[in-house]
């Protein structure tokens, strides 16, 4: 017997779909990021939307000194929901060992999802393709501009893909290595000595 489904339930079909694929791949990241933790022996949040759960273990996050403004919720890695979509996972630990357990991860880890630092003592996971590149380009194509027309500045591992993907890609005077490498400018000052102000007086409101 053939079914025949009206174009409301195709769309509500394939909603659903992505919305059950998005949470398998999530879970399978956190699986992952999990397993990785235990070898490492560093800690690991996991974050669904303004909700940080902190899986429980012997290395003490130090994620809500830097959000403290978000819900902590302390948790076993089983009791993880596996309806629930986790934007991504993050370990906040003193940078010497994390330095250390970051030169510890498996290739196969960084091949299959988004792994970088945002700050010295925070590393990021996140799903592969998930990062501040394919958030601009999504943004341009709603605004209808061009992405020779983006300028972006950055000074972090995780600003790195919007920086080499801008029409002009801006890093701090004070941004890592890898940032500087693939930026077309970099500022003869900090972030925190207004170099931002700096580049858009520069390249955006100076006249032509």
């Amino acid at each position: 017997m053939m079914s025949i489904l009206s174009p409301l339930m195709v769309d509500w079909f394939r909603k659903t779909r992505v919305k059950s694929l998005i949470r398998q791949y999530s879970r399978l990241m956190m699986s992952h990021a999990f397993m990785r933790k235990l070898k490492l022996g560093i800690p690991l949040d996991a974050i669904s939307e303004g909700t940080v759960y902190q899986i429980q273990s012997d290395q003490e996050s130090l994620y809500a000194k830097f959000n403290p403004a978000l819900t902590f919720v302390p948790i076993d890695f089983e009791d993880l929901s596996s309806q629930m979509t986790y934007n991504k996972c993050v370990t906040a630990f003193s940078q010497e060992p994390l330095d250390a357990a970051i030169a510890n991860i498996s290739p196969d880890l960084f091949n299959n999802y988004e792994i970088f630092k945002s700050r010295d003592m925070l590393l990021e996971w996140s799903p592969k393709n998930v990062h501040k590149a394919t958030g601009l380009a999504k943004l341009i194509d709603h605004l209808g501009i061009d992405q020779s027309q983006v300028m972006a500045c950055g000074d972090e591992a995780n600003d790195l893909s919007m920086i080499e993907w801008a029409g002009l890609g801006v890093a701090m005077q004070n941004a890592v290595p890898e940032v500087k490498e693939v930026a077309n400018v970099v500022t003869p000052m900090t972030n925190d000595e207004e170099a931002v102000a700096w580049a858009i007086e520069k390249y955006v409101l100076k006249e032509n």
